[in-house]
């Protein structure tokens, strides 16, 4: 079973807003760059590079709760934080989903976190201030040699619960 990377509920808000607001996309993993539209109707077929992967069905996710619903020690409101683990094939992931809400500017950042074995692959959101400023770095894309893992933003959150709306995954077609 995939672990989770962080140990406290500070260490995954300080990852989140260093990464997510600088839009470095931290980690190990290969992340690519997709266009938003990309998500409204995501493609049977992706060619990245030679390869040409195929999409499949996405296993089935069970959200669980992660830390339990608390105030960061940076301020703002409740954060909530959920997780689960992909398994399929050779393809073992951890995902992390969060949202932190401060007061002040740059005040709000959503996104996922996925890991392998403990250690972050990438992580990806979006952030947002007052009057609609911010910045979108959506979806998060991971290339993870032989697929392709897809995340869009949530579809519905609250402190009862979590769904997503947009996981894909695609596979490297044998040759």
């Amino acid at each position: 079973m995939p672990t989770c990377p962080f140990g406290t509920i500070a260490e995954l808000e300080s990852i989140a807003f260093e990464h997510i607001r600088s839009g470095t996309g931290a980690g190990a993993g290969s992340v690519i760059e997709l266009r938003d539209s990309f998500c409204n109707r995501p493609p049977d077929l992706v060619r990245l590079g030679e390869d040409e992967l195929r999409r499949i069905a996405t296993p089935p996710l069970t959200w669980h709760p992660g830390f339990p619903l608390q105030t960061p020690a940076s301020g703002g409101r409740a954060a909530p934080h959920y997780h689960a683990d992909l398994d399929h094939g050779a393809i073992g992931l951890h995902i992390d989903y969060f949202r932190f809400v401060r007061h002040g500017p740059l005040l709000g950042i959503e996104g996922f976190a996925v890991s392998r074995g403990g250690e972050i692959l990438a992580v990806g959101g979006h952030w947002g201030m007052p009057l609609g400023g911010g910045r979108k770095h959506w979806p998060l894309a991971l290339n993870l040699e032989p697929g392709l893992l897809c995340i869009y933003e949530p579809f519905w959150c609250s402190p009862g619960g979590f769904r997503l709306a947009g996981l894909w995954l695609w596979e490297k077609q044998a040759t």
